[in-house]
């Protein structure tokens, strides 16, 4: 289960107001109240990617003017580790298996929500790992070209 201490950030891109409610109301009966922010088009999923620090992002897949393959484009560019889940009604095994290619971490059918509360888990916790793997390689890097004591750049560095 995800860390009791601080609620769960969770940005939900949707364009229904009512199947947010169905997430949450099912989140809430697995055991998580997170903090939630609902975006309903692209700008203002620009806008909440630029300007909050999520755990997860979980979406529709079509929604009027954008789609969850847009969503995965965005998400990357502003949160590189940041897990996306789609939680849709009408996406086909084709389109998961194209939008799992393009960096979904997993899909959920709407009808069907028993998974969310497990995946979410699972996604939250690779999250963190992807981002902490990625902090000691860019800290190993670091070293490796940097002096230890001064903090300048090795003279011979072949990148």
């Amino acid at each position: 289960m995800t860390d009791t201490a601080s609620p769960l950030r969770m940005l939900i891109v949707e364009d229904s107001e009512d199947d947010a409610l169905l997430l949450l109301r099912e989140m809430r009966k697995g055991g998580i109240a997170p903090y939630h922010e609902l975006v309903d088009s692209e700008d203002r999923l620009s806008y909440a990617l630029r300007r909050g620090k999520w755990d997860i992002v979980i979406t529709d897949h079509n929604m009027p003017g954008f789609s969850s393959f847009r969503v995965l484009e965005l998400t990357k560019k502003y949160c590189k580790d940041l897990p996306v889940i789609i939680v849709s009604g009408t996406i086909g095994e084709g389109v998961a298996v194209t939008a799992m290619k393009a960096g979904a971490q997993d899909y959920i059918m709407k009808d069907n929500l028993s998974r969310l509360i497990p995946a979410i888990d699972r996604e939250v916790r690779e999250g963190f790992m992807r981002q902490a793997k990625r902090v000691a390689e860019n800290a190993l890097e670091h070293m490796a070209y940097h002096d230890s004591l001064t903090d300048l750049v090795n003279r011979c560095v072949n990148r």
